[in-house]
């Protein structure tokens, strides 16, 4: 099932936003529901909010389809912009709570957090084009 949407509007603007609270890189997926909310709310933006990042595939789906991706560097930014009195700042919050990086050694793509019967493991975010797998 689909994550709830939400609907912003500002003056005659309105933006379909989705936030997504994920393990592992956001996919397709996040960006084929945003793009469909768009033109079913007859939006004039769509927005993907996540606390993660985003596959290359998502980043390529969305350029096409002009739909904004927020991975959570940025989401940060946007929230500590809004709250500039607040603190710490967003590199502070960076390093206290730091996010492991996992880049494929073949291709050159972030690796992506999987699970199979047998347990955890990374896998390349080109898959299929790629099928690099590295051990957790």
């Amino acid at each position: 099932m689909a994550a709830p949407r939400n609907v912003i509007r500002k003056d005659a603007k309105k933006i379909v936003v989705q936030a997504k609270r994920y393990s592992k890189t956001v996919g397709l997926k996040a960006v084929q529901e945003v793009k469909a909310a768009v033109a079913h709310h007859g939006a004039s933006e769509g927005w993907v909010m996540a606390n993660r990042e985003f596959t290359d595939e998502a980043y390529a789906l969305a350029k096409s389809n002009l739909v904004r991706l927020i991975n959570r560097d940025q989401l940060i930014e946007m929230i500590l912009k809004m709250n500039p009195g607040a603190v710490p700042s967003a590199k502070q919050v960076r390093e206290q709570h730091p996010q492991e990086e996992h880049v494929c050694s073949r291709c050159g793509s972030h690796m992506v957090l999987r699970k199979r019967t047998k347990g955890q493991f990374y896998g390349c975010g080109s898959y299929p084009k790629c099928r690099n797998q590295k051990a957790v």
